[in-house]
């Protein structure tokens, strides 16, 4: 089985917004998370080694996260190490024109697979639309973050309910909605039901308590297996112990009566933890 890690970061000090990097580390450190002087590049590596993890998709930084992004760096460490990583191009809407061309630039010239991650922001701005329209052209997929925010930007943000009515605006755009949403992921729920070209990722669910990770997780698999990616967030949660726990995932009958959910076989785990990746990213195809 190949496990692909669609949503990972390398996060550091190099990238962080001055403007907003006391509360920044302070906040990433109470969620246990290490935010090193330089790109974890080797962490990252080991922690997908021990985790069983194959490749991981490096994601930009949403505006107002209190990291900014830096796709030319990014593209330098995917052309290090182009079996294990992938990139998506980070970009800033509100900069017009100027987005968009880079994201262009960072599909066509450096071999980025999408745009992301998006979001910390009203994601129905008609400034973010070209960039909706510009992965269309492409034949990308975006990833947005949604459920709680960095106290860099208003929790409100989090919120996909707002993805409904940017999945009906743009029916051929694939759109991935991080983190199911977390606390949200009733919501998103709906979202998906309603919306086929809007898949979830199930990244940073390691701090959630138990039971209710495994009543998103399996609330999205309920919902349709074929659009449910592997994802960590890293540096915010571990390739090294959340991989294996997804990999694992098996549900009693008490508790699926309890969550009120079917039951998760091998072939959903399998297209869960890549074959739905692969397929999305065009994979097979390079």
């Amino acid at each position: 089985m190949t496990t692909i890690d669609v949503h990972a970061h390398l996060a550091c000090q190099k990238n962080l917004d001055p403007a907003e990097r006391a509360a920044t580390l302070a906040f990433a450190q109470s969620m246990g998370a290490s935010v090193e002087e330089d790109y974890p590049v080797t962490r990252l590596l080991s922690e997908m080694d021990q985790g069983g993890v194959q490749m991981a998709v490096l994601q930009g930084h949403p505006p107002n996260s209190g990291f900014f992004s830096v796709n030319d760096q990014i593209a330098a460490i995917v052309a290090r190490h182009p079996d294990r990583f992938l990139a998506f191009a980070g970009v800033n809407p509100f900069e017009g024109a100027k987005a968009v061309s880079e994201l262009e630039r960072c599909v066509r010239e450096l071999g980025f697979k999408g745009c992301g991650e998006f979001g910390y922001m009203d994601i129905l701005d008609e400034r973010c639309f070209p960039i909706y329209e510009k992965c269309v052209e492409l034949d990308v997929p975006i990833l947005i973050h949604f459920g709680f925010t960095m106290p860099t930007a208003p929790l409100k943000y989090g919120d996909p309910v707002p993805l409904d009515e940017v999945a009906m605006r743009f029916p051929e755009l694939k759109i991935i909605a991080a983190h199911c949403a977390f606390p949200w992921f009733w919501q998103l729920a709906v979202v998906a039901a309603r919306r086929p070209n809007v898949y979830i990722d199930v990244s940073a669910l390691g701090m959630v308590p138990e039971v209710a990770r495994l009543q998103a997780i399996l609330t999205f698999l309920n919902l349709g297996a074929d659009r449910v990616l592997f994802g960590t967030d890293f540096p915010f949660g571990s390739p090294a112990t959340y991989a294996p726990y997804v990999r694992g995932l098996r549900v009693n009958f008490l508790l699926r009566r309890l969550l009120g959910v079917a039951k998760v076989t091998p072939q959903d785990i399998e297209k869960l933890m890549g074959g739905n990746a692969r397929r999305l990213l065009k994979l097979d195809r390079a």
